[in-house]
């Protein structure tokens, strides 16, 4: 079985934290590893830096395109960024994200 990893970067540990709690509530995740990050990126034609916080978070293929849609709905940020990430694991590791996310 493979998984999908979900990277999403927030403004911070709160906006993160409430997203997260909402997908695990749901069920539409069954992790997630939430850190302090600093980005560069372009924005309006200018690289800027910036502290963020990043979630990564484990789901199914067959839930990503809800976890997306939920993320997109709830996000503080006019364009979030959603990286699915396709991963594989551990057997045991596998079967646990399976038996919580049917």
């Amino acid at each position: 079985m493979s998984y999908a990893v979900v990277y999403v970067t927030f403004p911070d540990r709160k906006s993160a934290n409430k997203i997260s709690k909402h997908l695990l509530k749901n069920k539409l995740i069954v992790c997630s590893n939430i850190f302090q990050v600093s980005s560069e990126y372009w924005w309006k034609k200018r690289i800027e830096k910036t502290r963020e916080v990043a979630m990564l978070a484990k789901t199914t293929d067959k839930k990503f395109a809800e976890v997306k849609k939920e993320i997109i709905r709830l996000h503080p940020y006019k364009v979030p960024v959603i990286e699915k990430i396709k991963a594989s694991a551990n057997t045991s590791a596998e079967k646990w994200i399976r038996s919580y996310l049917k």
